[in-house]
């Protein structure tokens, strides 16, 4: 019976990583009129399903008495739990706030449900191709949503309502033609941009571990993937793959010739991009310090700049920064209410600085003890690394990862994965 449980909780996993990208979601309330999206409570298909397999490694946590161990991160999440939970005080909406502390702890329960069950439970490969046919997914509907310039109907899968004309969809200008960004069914382009960027290095981590019983599928997968990532247009997570990727070369000094194929391959896909897609290339790449993405990144780190001033101990209370915000400056386009393009400015004036020292310290200590554990650098843990970096890197420049559900369970996961006691992905890598 309890072997049952075992099994259809792995399935569960596997389901919602294949699932994480869908929007789907009923909307539970509503704090503010008209909606805005931070101001809301949601539950997505992918809570059910965290539910799920935390609920069935409960019943066999209880059956193998098993009992959780503290270490200096388990403390440090906890301190970063209560904090949180404090700043509650400060709230100008308060079941806001506690629905955002209920989110939270989900995503503390998913981390340490990862770091408990990785290479162990859960195993890599599988979860890993899970994660690329999810990419291909994603980049076929981000390729078909991009030359359609709209969405294509996915309603069920929690497609955004996407054209040239509605107010909040992430357009640009290129020769005075105004073009759509690739979205996928995330709710923006850069959250499938950082989608597409860890699928990117776990088909590379497949391609380069599993000798020939993929090659065709990796690289067709990569292809797409690649070409949906710069459809995306977003352009410090291109940079920041392309970045990351030239380094992981250069540390793994790969000079074999599937690393070869795989580094033509991308100049390739690149170079005939940008041939074919040149005025919109050059549009996004010119960074004009009055584009409205400069301008507004720079006034919102402002606004949390002065509330993290005036609130330095424990913010003004989780989830709450566009209640105050608000507050602050009424009368505007709800479109214009977003929060701040950055995750530790979030952090710091919603929940206190020591919140946000104790959240560093512990990302800082995950990522010390992954390096000490691994004795050689594998394919494997320098994907899991520099994807995991890459996202706390991008983390200074948008905050997807602290307020959108799909964001939140991509550094969650991330984090648990290198948290991670097991390192049984080394059994697999042949790199």
């Amino acid at each position: 019976m309890f072997k049952y449980f075992e099994k259809i909780g792995r399935i569960f996993f596997y389901i919602f990583v294949f699932v994480l990208p869908f929007q789907t979601r009923l909307i539970l309330a509503k704090w503010h009129y008209p909606f805005i999206e931070w101001t809301s409570a949601y539950l997505y298909v992918t809570d059910i399903l965290v539910v799920g397999f935390l609920y069935l490694w409960l019943v066999r946590a209880v059956k193998d008495n098993l009992k959780p161990r503290f270490d200096g991160v388990g403390f440090l999440l906890l301190g970063f739990l209560v904090l949180s939970l404090l700043s509650i005080v400060h709230a100008q909406i308060p079941t806001l706030a506690w629905y955002r502390m209920l989110k939270l702890i989900e995503f503390a329960l998913l981390f340490w449900y990862v770091r408990s069950n990785w290479g162990t439970f859960i195993n890599p490969l599988v979860c890993g191709t899970a994660v690329a046919v999810s990419g291909i997914l994603q980049a076929l509907i981000a390729i078909a949503q991009y030359l359609n310039q709209s969405s294509l109907g996915l309603r069920l899968l929690g497609e955004s309502r996407l054209d040239l004309v509605t107010p909040g969809v992430a357009v640009f200008f290129a020769d005075g033609i105004k073009y759509m960004r690739a979205y996928g069914t995330f709710p923006h382009p850069n959250v499938l941009a950082a989608w597409l960027l860890i699928c990117l290095w776990v088909l590379i981590w497949l391609y380069l571990c599993y000798g020939k019983r993929k090659i065709s599928f990796v690289l067709i997968g990569y292809t797409l993937i690649l070409i949906a990532l710069l459809l995306t247009f977003s352009r410090v997570i291109i940079a920041v793959y392309f970045v990351s990727t030239l380094l992981g070369i250069i540390l793994m000094r790969l000079k074999e010739k599937k690393v070869i194929v795989l580094i033509l391959l991308t100049v390739l896909i690149s170079v005939i991009f940008a041939i074919s897609y040149w005025p919109q290339v050059l549009a996004r790449v010119k960074v004009s310090s009055q584009e409205d993405a400069v301008t507004e990144r720079i006034y919102y780190s402002k606004v949390a700049g002065g509330i993290t001033e005036k609130n330095p101990l424990l913010g003004v209370g989780i989830g709450q920064f566009i209640p105050k915000f608000i507050t602050q400056i009424r009368h505007r386009p709800t479109h214009y209410y977003q929060p701040v393009h950055n995750i530790y400015l979030l952090i710091s004036s919603e929940t206190g600085i020591v919140s946000l020292l104790i959240f560093l310290f512990m990302c800082g200590l995950i990522i010390r003890g992954f390096y000490k554990k691994i004795k050689i650098l594998s394919m494997g843990s320098l994907a899991i690394f520099s994807t995991l970096f890459s996202l706390l890197f991008i983390g200074l420049f948008d905050h997807f990862l602290w307020t959108l559900q799909q964001g939140s369970l991509m550094l969650w996961l991330l984090l648990g994965i290198v948290a991670a006691k097991s390192d049984i992905i080394k059994s697999h890598d042949h790199s």
